[in-house]
C-alpha cells in the first residue's frame, strides 16, 4: 500500500481526525508530494483561472481603486500557497456576491465587508481537537467546507484571501515570521481600501502597532532572495538562518507600525555580516541583517519596529556569538542599552511571572537576569508566591533584563521584562 494510499484510508477511517497515536500504531507517516505547476496547470487551465479573476475584478461589490500591478499581485493568482488547485474562485463569488448584494445593497465599503466577512467566518471553523493533524500546509477549497478544523491562523487567514479574491477585492496575505512582544508568529490577510493602501483584516488599523520587528507581504512576482545576497557577502550558507530564504516577499513593517534605523557601532570582530536578534520563544532570533560599513565601522539596520527588545548577533562556523548588552529601541527610535543599571526602590512586588499570567500563591519561582559578558540568563535568586505577589527584597536595578520562570524544572518560555524607576515591571 502507498502513503497515498495510506493517507486516504486513514482520512476514511478517522474522519478529518487524524491522529498520530493511530498513525502510530500502524507505523506509518503522512507524505506529501510536490508537483509543480508546470506540469499540472495546462494552457486551458490557465486560461480559465485568467478568465475567473477578470471575471471577479468586473463585478467587485466595493469601489477600489485597482491598479494593475494590485490585480496581477492579489487578485489574478490561483493559489495562495500549496494547496490543491480547484475553481474556488467561482464557488465562493457565487455564494457571497448575492449575500453582500441583499444586504449592502451599492453601500458597500471594505471596512463593512471586513466585519461581514469576519463575523460570518466566525463559524466556519473549529479549533482543531488534541493531537489532529493537519491534511496539508494550505488547506484547499474542499478540506475548509468539509472539515471545518482551523489549525492555525494559516488556515483562517487562507479562506477570507478565497473569499475577497474571488470578489475581486485585492487581498494580500501578510505574516510575521516571529512576533518580538509575544511568542510566535502570525499571518493576517490584508485588502486594499478606497485610499489605495493595504490593511489587515483586523478590527483596528493599528493592531500590530509596537509589538513586531518585521512584518512580510508575499507576492507572486519574485522578490530580491537576501539568503543569496548573504551568501554573495562571503558567508557560507550553511551559517545563514533559512528566516531570509525566501524570494516572494515584501518588508511591509513601516506601514505596521512606527520604525526606525538602527545604528550600532560595529563590535571588534572580522565579521562581515551581523544579524539582529529579537526574543521569542525563549531564544534570541534573527529578523534582520547588514554588513559592516568600513569606513565608518558601523551597523546600520533598515526598517525596524520601536519599543522593541534587540541584540546583536553573528554566526561564524555554525556558532552563534551575540555581542554586547541587549537594547530596547523606544517609541521616539532611541537606543538604550540595558547596560547602564540604577537600584530600584528596596523592596518589590511582582505580580507577574509572564505577560498577563499571575503569580499564583505557594508556587516557587525562579528569577534570572541576563549576564551581557556570558551571554547567558544566570540565575539570582527563588521565591514563593504570596498572596497577589512576590515580595524581592533588593538587588533588583531598572536597566536590567530579568526573567521569572515558575519553577526550576520548568523550560516555558516566558517573556523578559525590564524594571522602572518605580520598580514596575516592563514586558518585551
Amino acid at each position: 500500500m502507498q502513503h497515498k494510499d495510506q493517507t486516504i484510508f486513514l482520512a476514511s477511517y478517522a474522519g478529518p481526525k487524524l491522529d498520530y497515536q493511530l498513525m502510530d500504531s500502524m507505523g506509518v507517516t503522512l507524505k506529501q508530494d510536490t508537483i509543480s505547476d508546470n506540469v499540472q496547470v495546462d494552457l486551458e487551465r490557465l486560461e480559465a483561472y485568467v478568465n475567473n479573476a477578470m471575471e471577479s475584478k468586473k463585478i467587485c461589490p466595493v469601489k477600489v481603486p485597482i491598479r494593475f500591478n494590485d490585480f496581477c499581485e492579489f487578485v489574478l493568482p490561483y493559489r495562495i500557497g500549496t494547496e490543491n488547485l480547484m475553481d474556488w474562485q467561482s464557488y465562493f463569488r457565487n455564494h457571497y456576491l448575492p449575500l453582500l448584494k441583499a444586504n449592502f445593497g451599492d453601500s458597500l465599503t471594505v471596512k463593512r465587508f471586513i466585519t461581514y466577512i469576519n463575523n460570518e467566518t466566525e463559524g466556519w471553523f473549529t479549533p482543531s481537537p488534541t493531537n489532529a493533524i493537519a491534511p496539508a500546509a494550505t488547506l484547499d477549497m474542499k478540506m475548509i467546507i468539509n472539515i471545518k478544523y482551523a489549525w492555525s491562523c494559516v488556515d483562517r487567514a487562507v479562506l477570507k484571501i478565497f473569499i475577497a479574491r474571488s470578489l475581486g477585492i485585492p487581498t494580500a496575505y501578510e505574516f510575521i515570521p516571529i512576533f518580538a512582544k509575544f511568542n510566535g508568529w502570525h499571518v493576517e490577510p490584508a485588502l486594499l481600501h478606497e485610499n489605495g493602501k493595504y490593511y489587515p483584516c483586523t478590527s483596528d488599523e493599528d493592531h500590530f502597532k509596537y509589538q513586531i520587528a518585521k512584518m512580510y507581504r508575499t507576492t507572486f512576482s519574485k522578490q530580491v532572495n537576501q539568503f543569496q545576497k548573504i551568501i554573495e557577502m562571503g558567508e557560507q550558507a550553511s551559517d545563514v538562518p533559512v528566516y531570509f530564504d525566501d524570494n516572494h516577499r515584501v518588508d511591509i513593517t513601516e506601514e505596521r507600525t512606527p520604525v526606525s534605523d538602527i545604528v550600532l557601532k560595529a563590535p571588534d570582530t572580522t565579521c562581515n555580516v551581523y544579524y539582529l536578534c529579537i526574543y521569542n520563544d525563549g531564544e534570541w532570533k534573527p529578523v534582520a541583517w547588514t554588513s559592516r560599513k568600513e569606513k565608518e565601522h558601523l551597523l546600520i539596520f533598515k526598517n525596524m519596529g520601536r519599543k522593541i527588545l534587540y541584540h546583536l548577533l553573528t554566526i561564524h562556523d555554525g556558532v552563534y556569538t551575540l555581542h554586547q548588552a541587549p537594547f530596547t529601541l523606544d517609541t521616539l527610535g532611541i537606543v538604550h542599552y540595558l547596560n547602564h543599571p540604577s537600584m530600584v526602590k528596596e523592596t518589590i512586588a511582582i505580580r507577574q511571572y509572564d505577560r498577563n499570567i499571575n503569580i499564583v500563591k505557594g508556587e516557587l519561582y525562579i528569577l534570572s537576569q541576563w549576564n551581557e559578558q556570558k551571554q547567558l540568563w544566570e540565575t539570582i535568586g527563588s521565591y514563593t508566591g504570596g498572596e497577589k505577589w512576590l515580595d524581592i527584597d533588593s538587588g533588583l536595578f531598572s536597566g536590567k533584563l530579568y526573567r521569572l520562570l515558575p519553577s526550576e524544572e520548568s523550560i516555558s518560555p516566558v517573556r523578559p521584562f525590564t524594571l522602572n524607576d518605580k520598580g514596575n515591571q516592563i514586558w518585551w
